[in-house]
């Protein structure tokens, strides 16, 4: 299977579990209209994910490693583009984002894959200003859970 097909194959897959459980799920807090701004918003990934598979390319055959030897962790505020400001393309670092960029344990996990089966030898963790992390503290995240 292409790579481009095997993309597009896993955003139908997401596609068809959003929708079983926005039309199974018996939440009450869920309204009609929020289901349907769901689905419009997974119509527009599966698109744009038809589009970036179309154009994938020769990217299909960028070696697995990171061609730049490093990973990044960073938050995964959405007002972040790690490509952006670390000058990044396709295949050259391996980019760990969770909330507040904090080496939690799968954040350290996914580091040591990086390491020692993709071969990085240098990590970033990065922080930045006005990160909603600070508007609340553990307690409050643990009472989410």
């Amino acid at each position: 299977m292409s790579k481009s097909k095997f993309f597009h194959k896993n955003c139908i897959f997401l596609f068809k579990l959003q929708k079983y459980f926005a039309i199974h799920e018996k939440e009450k807090s869920k309204t009609v209209d929020e289901v349907n701004k769901m689905s419009k918003i997974v119509t527009e990934i599966v698109e744009a994910n038809k589009k970036y598979a179309a154009n994938f390319g020769d990217r299909g055959n960028l070696a697995l490693p990171p061609a730049r030897g490093f990973a990044i962790l960073i938050c995964m505020d959405a007002r972040l583009d790690p490509a952006q400001y670390a000058g990044l393309a396709e295949g050259n670092a391996d980019v760990i984002r969770n909330a507040g960029g904090r080496a939690s344990d799968d954040a350290i996990r996914s580091l040591v894959i990086s390491h020692k089966l993709l071969g990085t030898n240098e990590w970033f963790v990065i922080h930045h200003t006005d990160c909603g992390m600070e508007l609340f503290t553990s307690d409050i995240i643990s009472g989410l859970l």
